[in-house]
């Protein structure tokens, strides 16, 4: 059975530590959290750059679920691409805005389970995510995981 790696953005490949304020508020403010102009201000996270070559990830096939809002998808594969990890051609899953304040440890394990089904199946999906109630989420759903940043310094 073959492997794809479905990958997070933000915390996985992409440093979001210049907008985590935004999180950190007695109410967080996700309009500027999720600000175009602030994600594309977002810094790669260097020791996931090694995993990639030419926009390709260096183990398998590789695809995007990330907590983003679709209307920020084109910023979103914009930087993939411009920082190296991502093709035009890869595949990047945005939450729907209406769903916009779902939490991570629901909508990613639901989306795993409809495109192994639909999408993929056959195939191995393994999240790499930072968030460990995603993780966490995701094998109980019955998906392995790779835990990001640690992960880019481990053997795969």
């Amino acid at each position: 059975m073959s492997v794809l790696y479905v990958l997070d953005v933000d915390g996985t490949v992409a440093d979001l530590s210049h907008r985590k304020h935004h999180l950190e508020k007695a109410e967080a403010d996700w309009d500027a959290f999720f600000e175009p102009s602030a994600l594309l201000a977002d810094t790669p996270i260097e020791a996931a750059l090694d995993h990639f070559e030419d926009g390709r990830f260096r183990h398998g096939e590789c695809v995007y679920l990330t907590a983003r809002i679709e209307s920020v998808h084109d910023e979103t594969k914009h930087w993939l691409v411009q920082h190296g990890f991502a093709r035009e051609d890869t595949r990047v899953l945005c939450k729907p805005d209406v769903l916009r304040l779902q939490r991570s440890a629901v909508f990613k394990p639901s989306v795993l389970r409809t495109i192994a089904r639909y999408d993929y199946p056959g195939r191995e999906l393994v999240m790499v995510d930072d968030y460990g109630a995603v993780r966490r989420a995701v094998e109980e759903a019955g998906f392995r995981t790779r835990h990001a940043p640690d992960c880019w310094s481990e053997a795969w």
